[in-house]
């Protein structure tokens, strides 16, 4: 009823999603929030920009990935900014499960990678 009513539906969607593609894609959904992408899920960026080209997506930065070297997270930030493009659709977020002690170094270099990629 909110749908046909113009506002903008986000439903909070982590996990395991390739069973759901087909559904997500039907839905009346404008976009998924806590969206995690590979490698701590089974949807990349690509595929869900792909699959659901209409839909907003707040994404989780890969928890996983904040433990890598920082080489590692830099390119994972360059990725999904890639998969995303410019679309004005995707949000990074990061909401939870950052280990500790790699924050201070993880941080920054997502805020760097998204400065450098620019503006929609």
């Amino acid at each position: 009823m909110l749908a046909e009513r113009g506002a903008l539906l986000l439903v909070h969607m982590e996990g395991m999603l390739k069973p759901l593609w087909p559904d997500i894609a039907r839905s009346r959904v404008g976009g998924l929030d806590s969206f995690t992408p590979a490698p701590d899920c089974d949807t990349t960026v690509a595929e869900a920009v792909s699959l659901w080209p209409e839909k907003r997506l707040w994404l989780n930065f890969p928890s996983s990935v904040h433990l890598e070297s920082p080489t590692r997270i830099c390119a994972t930030a360059d990725e999904i900014l890639a998969a995303a493009g410019h679309t004005g659709r995707l949000q990074i977020r990061i909401p939870e499960n950052v280990p500790p002690d790699v924050w201070r170094t993880s941080f920054p270099i997502i805020a760097e990678a998204i400065e450098a990629f620019g503006t929609p």
